[in-house]
């Protein structure tokens, strides 16, 4: 599952963090795959039981190869949904936050994200051109707002990243 992916723990109870290789495609999901993504949190959350007995949904599968040498998981195949994956997770924390609304669970997703500490690398590493916007998402709600008003006085397209994240906030 997602929650035992982004909590994995070596032998010492070190987190591991998780790499998309350079060589990997960049984030491309599009407003169908998130629908489906959304769809499929929310059915599970409603009716969790109603799937043959099973108390588990599956979100496809993840594929990582031996550890780099910064002692982290490369993904081999996953990586959309997990980057996915972090992107709601930021959107919901950043939901909450300015609502200030239930603090717990805000401080719980944090420490999904960034196992490590708050000041520290999120969970996921994205391939090389995604790293700037998958950071402004994932950080913090200010980090976020900043580079979404960064990019539009600059006149930069924006990334599928920052799109996602932005159709996960209205969803």
């Amino acid at each position: 599952s997602f929650r035992e992916v982004l909590n994995l723990v070596d032998a010492q109870s070190n987190h591991i963090l998780l790499h998309v290789p350079i060589f990997q495609r960049r984030y491309c999901w599009g407003a169908s795959q998130l629908e489906n993504f959304v769809k499929d949190i929310i059915k599970f959350a409603t009716k969790p039981y109603e799937r043959v007995g099973k108390k588990s949904h599956s979100f496809g599968r993840i594929v990582v190869s031996e550890r780099d040498e910064d002692n982290r998981l490369v993904i081999v195949d996953g990586q959309q949904r997990l980057t996915t994956v972090c992107i709601f997770l930021s959107s919901v924390r950043d939901f909450l936050v300015v609502r200030g609304m239930s603090a717990e669970i805000v401080r719980m997703i944090n420490k999904i994200l960034f196992p490590l500490g708050n000041d520290k690398d999120c969970i996921l590493t994205p391939t090389y051109f995604d790293r700037e916007p998958f950071r402004a998402c994932v950080k913090t709600t200010n980090s976020f707002t900043e580079y979404i008003s960064q990019s539009e006085s600059g006149g930069n397209a924006r990334s599928d990243i920052i799109n996602s994240r932005l159709l996960l906030d209205q969803a």
